[in-house]
């Protein structure tokens, strides 16, 4: 197993700055997701692994060894493409060996690898296929085998879900972290997808701007996010205008929607900051059918979700959304109550 450490690592294509000097750790035997927005720079975090971008600053160590200048084929890595990156006129056989090939295997136990890995993703008896004669859930399957015939001890992964439907794409996921777990990989996946990354990652970094603006296992994103963005990216959360009117470390006392309630300042407040932006999930707020301190709720409209239902309104002119169990009873004149403590965060203005 291989740790994966960049460090202070830039990357520039001409003037475009990709990468911003950071530095990111995937744990050994771990599975690590480079979450954000398009062009914030995962991919190129993810080449530069690789060994395909061109690194201006910084060091990409494997396992404690210094890599930057290693050619991608002489680094213990392997990388699954997002396009699949299948020879159309090879057999399924024939494209997992290829790389096989090029290394000097023998035939023999070219045919005996690539036959392991495509029972290994569930494609026994597929070898003499070609690409455009399978499903895309089928050639995705096809382009991991390839990568694992390698047996590589870092397993790149550049978004090789996003083209396929939602069903799929849950099994595939489900598919990928069996086989990271049952040998052991290290696997970077890069994903714009956060409810992707929520579900299959140990640990996830999060970009914007060629930078990591916060990482840590899912459920810190998601129960304590450092700064509106990650707020906003990982999860849906209601944004709402807030004043501090108090203050001591991280506890503060805040005043929003006409109450003074207290809270937790995120990372990103400055600490004589006064004007701030109050952030509360959808999940952690409350109706009540009366209560001299709860606010009067306009509901537009609601959409259903299954195992719940989001109600989508307005209160003291500010826009929210009210997450409620399905099956839970709306009051006729329905009244917000607003959480305290941890679920309700203060974020820079």
């Amino acid at each position: 197993m291989t740790t994966v450490a960049l460090e202070a690592v830039t990357v520039r294509f001409g003037a475009t700055l990709a990468l911003d000097a950071i530095d990111c750790d995937a744990p050994s035997g771990r599975l690590t997701a480079l979450l954000g927005p398009s062009g914030c720079g995962k991919s190129s975090a993810l080449r530069a692994v690789a060994g395909f971008a061109p690194i201006t600053g910084g060091t990409v160590r494997f396992g404690g060894v210094d890599v930057t200048r290693v050619p991608p084929e002489a680094r213990p890595s392997a990388m699954v493409f997002q396009s699949y990156a299948l020879w159309p006129h090879m057999t399924v056989a024939q494209n997992i060996g290829f790389g096989l090939r090029l290394k000097g295997m023998t035939s023999a136990e070219r045919r005996r690898r690539t036959d392991r890995v495509l029972e290994m993703v569930g494609l026994a008896g597929f070898g003499g296929r070609r690409p455009d004669a399978l499903s895309g859930g089928q050639r995705q399957r096809v382009a991991l085998a390839r990568a694992l015939a390698l047996e590589p001890k870092v397993l790149l992964l550049d978004e090789p879900m996003s083209n396929l439907d939602a069903g799929l794409r849950a099994q595939t996921q489900t598919e990928i972290r069996r086989l990271q777990t049952a040998l052991g990989l290290t696997v970077l996946l890069v994903t714009h997808d956060q409810d992707e990354a929520m579900a299959m990652a140990d640990r996830v970094a999060l970009m914007r701007e060629g930078r990591i603006v916060q990482a840590g296992a899912p459920e810190d994103l998601y129960e304590r996010p450092e700064s509106r963005f990650a707020a906003g990216f990982v999860g849906r959360t209601n944004f709402l205008p807030a004043r501090i009117v108090g203050r001591s470390g991280v506890a503060v006392e805040i005043e929003v929607l006409g109450r003074r309630l207290t809270g937790v300042a995120a990372a990103d407040l400055a600490p004589g900051a006064h004007e701030a932006v109050a952030g509360v999930r959808p999940d952690a707020l409350g109706l009540c059918a009366e209560g001299d301190d709860a606010l009067s709720v306009h509901v537009l409209h609601a959409s259903y979700h299954g195992a719940y239902r989001t109600l989508h309104a307005t209160v003291a002119g500010q826009a929210v959304d009210i997450d409620l169990p399905s099956g839970a009873p709306l009051p006729a004149e329905p009244k917000l109550v607003l959480p305290c403590g941890p679920q309700l965060r203060a974020y820079a203005a």
